[in-house]
């Protein structure tokens, strides 16, 4: 056995153990259930999930290039974390109040049994449980156009009104089964007439063969004036288990190539000058930049020296964290676009309160950033990897439009498909 499937076996075991005794026992408390289905039924939800998981692990291996395979682990988490993240949420403040009542049992001599603790992360949990559901079932196609209108003195009056649609973090081999889907993003990118599109990488979750049934769908994205992209981390591969170097190398060749199949420029530590009437702008694109563990392919006085000093000057870079560790350093870059977030698949995203995880780890974690004239958008992906589904944050097609005029960067109400 693999020693990742090890680990994910301790992983298994080991939260039933430490989790299910305290709330199997908390729950039937609180609900004061006493019937002899009770242990059947509660037993029953992490046998059925051992037994799952120990047929998959024994008939399919997760190093398989298959997408549809790894779709089948994606799926299997995607449940678990349905049933075990509610019994976290209820099982620790139940822990609390049973030690509460063991103390009071001690010192005194009423019979006082406190189960306001148990009765409110019950039904906390019970919504945590509706949410992922929900998540899983609708959420992760529940697709969001977020609209952003920028206003920058630098922009060049022909590129004034200028629109830019921008997508993420694809993950195409999480798609697997779903081109309908797929096919219907693509259309509501094509409905709104972008001057440009770009994609800020992770097309891919790991190897090539996952673009399969999807090329079709995804050459019909529109723009007069091209469609470019640049590699996210997963685009390389180095989340695999590869038999050789050279497999590794291959496939990695194959992906780049596919970003070309689709109809995408792929910017390689490059820039590109895209012209309007009488003006120009530039576009400049890096490999995958980010803090470790993360690699740093990523050269941006490589990419940037390619531009023609224009004025106003956009990048696209997968890894928000590389605008504050060298971008902002560099002066030449008005606007950046990137990815790589999810905005972890989990959290709120108003116009009056955004929160996520992703927040411990990445300070710009969704939407839109500024430091004095310098933008960064962070697009929260279309795709998803490993939890199957999105809970409060939606997957995103954002639409950039830029104008000329003095001020700072504005967002206007997203609209929902």
């Amino acid at each position: 056995m693999h020693k990742r499937m090890r680990f994910i076996w301790v992983i298994l075991v080991g939260l039933i153990i430490l989790v299910d005794p305290v709330v199997y026992n908390q729950l039937g408390h609180v609900l004061q259930v006493d019937a002899w289905f009770y242990p059947l039924v509660y037993w029953l939800i992490p046998l059925l999930l051992l037994v799952w998981f120990f047929l998959l692990s024994y008939l399919y291996s997760f190093h398989d290039r298959n997408p549809s395979v790894q779709n089948k682990y994606f799926r299997f988490f995607g449940i678990f974390i349905l049933f075990y993240i509610p019994k976290l949420f209820f099982m620790i403040p139940a822990l609390i109040e049973w030690i509460i009542n063991q103390a009071i049992d001690q010192i005194s001599m009423y019979d006082i049994d406190i189960q306001i603790l148990s009765q409110i992360s019950g039904i906390v949990a019970a919504g945590l449980l509706l949410l992922i559901l929900y998540g899983i079932v609708y959420g992760r196609f529940h697709f969001k156009k977020e609209r952003v209108v920028l206003h920058h003195e630098d922009l060049p009056g022909d590129f004034d009104g200028f629109r830019i649609a921008q997508i993420s973090d694809l993950h195409i081999g999480s798609w697997a089964g779903h081109q309908k889907k797929m096919q219907r993003a693509v259309e509501l990118i094509n409905r709104e007439k972008p001057d440009i599109i770009v994609f800020t990488g992770d097309l891919f979750n790991n190897f090539y063969e996952e673009i399969r049934g999807f090329r079709n769908i995804l050459r019909q994205l529109e723009a007069p004036l091209g469609k470019y992209a640049v590699l996210g981390n997963h685009d390389y591969g180095d989340y695999f288990h590869w038999s050789s170097q050279e497999q590794y190398q291959n496939n990695f060749q194959q992906v780049k190539s596919a970003y070309e199949e689709v109809g995408f420029r792929l910017l390689l530590n490059q820039g590109v000058t895209l012209s309007r009437g009488k003006d120009q702008m530039g576009l400049a694109g890096v490999e995958n930049w980010g803090l470790p563990p993360f690699h740093q392919y990523g050269n941006l006085a490589r990419a940037m020296s390619r531009l023609n000093g224009s004025a106003f000057n956009i990048l696209l870079t997968h890894d928000p964290s590389h605008w504050r560790e060298q971008v902002l350093k560099n002066g030449k870059v008005q606007l950046t676009l990137a990815g790589h977030t999810h905005g972890m698949q989990f959290g709120i995203y108003t116009a009056a309160f955004r929160w996520s995880p992703a927040k411990a780890k990445y300070p710009e974690w969704g939407g839109l950033y500024s430091e004095g004239t310098r933008f960064l958008y962070v697009n929260k992906g279309l795709g998803y990897i490993g939890f199957p589904g999105r809970v409060g944050i939606r997957p995103e097609i954002t639409l950039i439009t830029l104008q000329k005029k003095e001020g700072t960067g504005s967002r206007v109400p997203s609209s929902s498909h």
